[in-house]
């Protein structure tokens, strides 16, 4: 039942436009997180898909660096809903090894990822964990844009502004 599960809810959400929603949700799972990333497989521009995924469906959210300024272009999209995360992220990439009968090769490959995946949620949790402290006024991350293919990207994963302004938690 895992199999079908996500694409019939995306079905039923998005009718016959499911594909590129699916497609979108898929890339974003895989990591690629930024709309140009996502136009540039999809071929076209995604960015009214992207409105709906987030605004209407509120499936996606979208990230940019703390205190970056209002119309900035450095947004990175995430996968909101913990199912979606998990299901495109292993099931769908992997139905071939299920359908197979390879359960043992799928849980190595989710034992492989799964500190990276785990730390993503961790980072999630300890974010709502700050929020419901009421004590800092702003939360999220910060990083760098990256210029060039090689670019280094600086990165802090949390990044919490005190209601008093004059201490910042990192």
């Amino acid at each position: 039942p895992f199999l079908s599960e996500g694409t019939e809810l995306l079905v039923s959400e998005f009718g016959r436009d499911y594909g590129t929603y699916f497609s979108i949700l898929q890339l974003i799972a895989g990591g690629m997180t930024t709309q140009s990333e996502i136009d540039s497989i999809i071929g076209k521009n995604t960015g009214a898909y992207l409105n709906n995924l987030h605004e209407d469906y509120t499936f996606i959210s979208k990230n940019t660096p703390i205190l970056s300024k209002p119309g900035v272009r450095n947004i990175k999209w995430q996968i909101d809903d913990p199912f979606l995360r998990f299901w495109f992220r292993y099931i769908v990439k992997n139905q071939d090894l299920i359908q197979s009968g390879m359960h043992a090769a799928l849980a190595k490959i989710i034992k492989d990822d799964y500190p990276t995946y785990s730390g993503l949620t961790l980072e999630r949790y300890f974010r709502e964990q700050l929020r419901e402290q009421q004590l800092y006024r702003n939360i999220g991350s910060w990083w760098e844009t990256s210029k060039g293919k090689d670019a280094a990207q600086n990165e802090i994963d949390i990044v919490a502004i005190h209601l008093n302004e004059k201490r910042v938690l990192l």
